[in-house]
């Protein structure tokens, strides 16, 4: 059903265990995982959830793939053409290197905006740069990504900013994206407490 909703195609749907294996190899997703059969798949008793759990990575990864396309977030980069870039923008090699690309220039977008509209004497939060997923998980340049596209559901006031950040600014971070996600979106994304996705980071 996810393959099927991720290429609006119903045919998907149809699929066996070995049928999604098969058709995310076709998209570039490969499941190394040997223990990964349809064998085990097909198991109730026990259910082998790490067996499911490598398939819906692998969904995932091939959802981001297909989102998060270089071309697609160069055109948004692209968007925030009023922001000054200190360095020249190089088409990223992957979705990875894409995304993290977007988050960084989205949040140099929110900084200038804050700077250029303020009436009050505050400073522009010192959201550092991301090199990698591991570094989203004080939650600022998520928050402030969020906070770029939806300033008035996540005014960039609440984000909380910090050289080196304790547990504590993490979960409230994530607990306003949380709040966020609850409130102003049409169904929920946020499966689960703020404090598991800081603990789990990776």
């Amino acid at each position: 059903m996810a393959l099927g909703n991720i290429y609006s195609d119903p045919n998907y749907h149809n699929l066996n265990h070995w049928g999604v294996i098969q058709a995310l190899n076709k998209k570039g997703v490969t499941v190394n995982d040997p223990s990964v059969t349809e064998t085990v798949l097909i198991q109730t008793t026990p259910l082998k959830l790490s067996a499911h759990m490598t398939i819906m990575e692998a969904i995932m990864t091939l959802y981001a793939k297909e989102v998060a396309t270089p071309n697609r977030v160069m055109a948004a980069i692209q968007r925030l053409n009023h922001v000054p870039h200190r360095t020249p923008i190089v088409m990223p090699e992957d979705h990875e290197r894409a995304i993290l690309l977007w988050v960084n220039r989205t949040v140099e977008a929110l900084k200038q905006r804050i700077s250029s509209s303020q009436t009050e004497n505050l400073s522009v939060p010192d959201i550092t740069p991301v090199n990698d997923f591991h570094e989203l998980s004080d939650g600022a340049a998520i928050a402030a990504l969020i906070s770029f596209y939806c300033p008035d559901e996540l005014p960039w006031k609440y984000i909380t900013v910090s050289k080196a950040p304790t547990s504590s600014d993490c979960i409230k971070n994530f607990s306003v994206i949380n709040e966020f996600c609850d409130n102003s979106l049409p169904f929920c994304i946020f499966h689960m407490r703020p404090q598991d996705v800081y603990y789990i980071r990776g």
